[in-house]
């Protein structure tokens, strides 16, 4: 199981290195060349486990890894912040609308959200009772979704971190 979940996980990290490359290449941006530079080497400092998000303004990219998740300035080619709290493997980050929040879930069953100027952890969103896999914002950036293993979607008011509700049976979350 872990060897196939590595294989994976090695084959998604190749494919966003390819697909950043690609862009930054045919972009001729420096800016990403630069930022793919600095994510590939960040990885000695801990693996991609999950995916990378970019804010809607593109100022800002996160990466999902081992050890917690980066935060990028893309127009600087600088790490802005390193969140960390979670105790395992972060597999989806997603940014709020207005780009002021980061949504992460990760292995550990838990959803947190992170202020990204700050770097500060918001709230610790608890519930499910299997690995969450996913995190997605409404379109107005008052709710969060995430999704989880125990085939539940959980949705979450941003600002207040309390549980609205649960819809059930979504087999292949």
């Amino acid at each position: 199981m872990q060897k196939t979940l590595f294989l994976i996980l090695t084959i998604g990290l190749a494919i966003c290195v390819i697909s950043l490359n690609t862009v930054a290449q045919d972009a001729q941006d420096w800016h990403l060349r630069g930022l793919l530079e600095g994510v590939k080497a960040r990885i000695g400092r801990g693996s991609i486990t999950g995916n990378i998000a970019s804010c809607d303004d593109g100022k800002r990219l996160a990466v999902a890894c081992s050890i917690g998740i980066w935060v990028y300035d893309v127009e600087t080619d600088k790490t802005l912040n390193l969140l960390t709290g979670h105790t395992e493997w972060i597999l989806s980050v997603a940014f709020s609308p207005d780009g002021s929040l980061l949504a992460s879930a990760s292995i550990d069953r838990t959803v947190r959200v992170w202020d990204v100027h700050t770097g500060t952890e918001l709230w610790t969103l608890q519930g499910h009772e299997g690995r969450t896999t996913d995190v997605a914002f409404s379109q107005d950036g008052k709710t969060l979704a995430s999704a989880s293993e125990d085939e539940t979607i959980r949705l979450w008011d941003v600002h207040t971190g309390k549980h609205l509700r649960t819809l059930e049976g979504h087999i292949g979350v």
